[in-house]
């Protein structure tokens, strides 16, 4: 189902029963992935997939509404992966044959993609029965840029109490003895879990100390400064090409030759992004983690 090339006027809640009921279908949408991740995205690239979809429902929670308009940039801050990659995978799951997002407009001007998170009728009762995890939902910690997919996924569920089995944790995470154990590692060093009598659980380390032991923060903040510097490189294309279309230009105003720009054409980051980076303000990014 796909309602590309259609004009669409995409509604946000306009009360607060709309936003508690949009609220409510994201865990929803929630449950349905978490039934569907462990065998339907296997693999590396599986588990890049479910980091995005993260990342989806992150922006849909942000938005109090199962329709977002984030751009490619702004997914990729909060699943933690490069845009190029969060751009591949949007395509692999909107072409899905019963997908958990649509496409329902495409980009204009400034405005981003618009999606629709779908709940697949094959997983609508897990969608319906299974039990709402509590507490926010969506994105990836910042840290676990430098920890990684498997150690981000096992933190999800470990517990602070109750020790956790290696076995239940994979049956949980959907993850391989060989990923589990890489995971737990990698948490356990920055002391993110502690083996303990009975299995594992949450170690006392808070995951924004460790991204700044490891010096995320400042990472996160040059990815920011490079999608600016992009933007702005975008909007001066697009000024330029409005320019040869325009009897009244003045050369002054461009120190590059128009001619030079255009003979170009526009900058190679946008092959994944066509139509340049929406603005990071007012979507909820920070440089913080």
């Amino acid at each position: 189902m796909s309602l590309e090339g259609l004009r669409l006027e995409v509604k946000r809640p306009t009360s607060e029963t709309d936003t508690v009921a949009e609220l409510q279908q994201t865990r929803r949408w929630y449950s349905a992935m978490r039934a569907a991740e462990s065998y339907r995205w296997t693999g590396a690239r599986g588990l890049t997939i479910r980091r995005v979809l993260r990342a989806v429902l992150k922006a849909a929670q942000l938005r109090h509404s199962m329709v977002i308009d984030f751009g490619i940039r702004h997914l990729a801050l909060l699943a933690g992966l490069d845009e190029s990659t969060v751009a591949k995978i949007l395509r692999i799951l909107r072409d899905e044959a019963d997908p958990f997002i649509d496409l329902v407009r495409a980009h204009h001007g400034d405005r981003a993609d618009t999606y629709r998170l779908l709940i697949p009728q094959g997983y609508a009762e897990a969608a319906a029965w299974r039990r709402f995890q509590p507490g926010r939902l969506g994105g990836i910690h910042p840290v676990f840029r430098m920890l990684g997919s498997p150690a981000a996924f096992l933190y999800e569920h470990l517990p602070t109490d109750t020790p956790t089995s290696r076995f239940e944790l994979r049956s949980l995470t959907g993850l391989s003895a060989t990923a589990v154990s890489t995971g737990l590692l990698a948490l356990a060093e920055e002391g993110m879990a502690e083996r303990v009598r009975g299995g594992w659980v949450r170690g006392p380390a808070d995951p924004g100390d460790v991204a700044t032991r490891l010096g995320v923060p400042e990472l996160v903040k040059r990815i920011i400064a490079k999608y600016r510097r992009q933007r702005a490189e975008w909007r001066r294309f697009l000024a330029v090409v409005e320019a040869f279309g325009r009897q009244d230009i003045h050369l002054e105003n461009h120190p590059i030759p128009l001619q030079d720009i255009a003979d170009a054409g526009p900058p190679p980051w946008m092959e994944a992004e066509p139509h340049g980076p929406p603005s990071l303000v007012g979507a909820g990014i920070s440089a913080e983690p």
